[in-house]
């Protein structure tokens, strides 16, 4: 028996492989790959930037509510309240009855401390001028 050089009998060397060639990754996966990094990134940031919102709001509504008095012991009002009341204290201690005529008819007196009335506290009463000044040229 000889040896025959046939592949199948014996002796079969394989032709050598080609060079491996870089496979290139196709470009959808890459794409994908590069945007959930874009995503996460864009993850982080927002939720950074609405930690910090939720931290300013906080910051704000407290600064709110020691202005406004908007927390039970109401500091600023209770201040506010105690000044005007010593104000108002303070004025009928001086002369009660400062802005009253001590002459005059009841209407005129009364016509007297309506029109005298003005500061940040005093309300529109025109139509309560009106009709007292009908009523006091009704008396005459």
């Amino acid at each position: 028996m000889e040896l025959t050089s046939d592949a199948f009998i014996g002796g079969y060397t394989p032709a050598p492989a080609p060079a491996a060639q870089p496979v290139e990754e196709d470009a959808r996966i890459a794409w994908r790959r590069k945007n959930q990094e874009v995503l996460r990134a864009k993850d982080e940031a927002e939720a950074t930037a609405k930690k910090e919102a939720q931290e300013k709001a906080a910051a704000k509504l407290k600064s709110l509510a020691e202005v406004q008095c908007l927390t039970p012991p109401y500091p600023a009002r209770q201040k506010t309240l105690e000044d005007r009341q010593a104000k108002n204290r303070a004025a009928q201690k001086v002369s009660p009855d400062a802005g009253v005529p001590s002459s005059g008819s009841c209407w005129e007196k009364v016509h007297s401390l309506i029109t005298g009335q003005k500061g940040p506290h005093s309300k529109d009463v025109t139509k309560l001028k009106e009709t007292l000044e009908a009523l006091k040229a009704d008396k005459k």
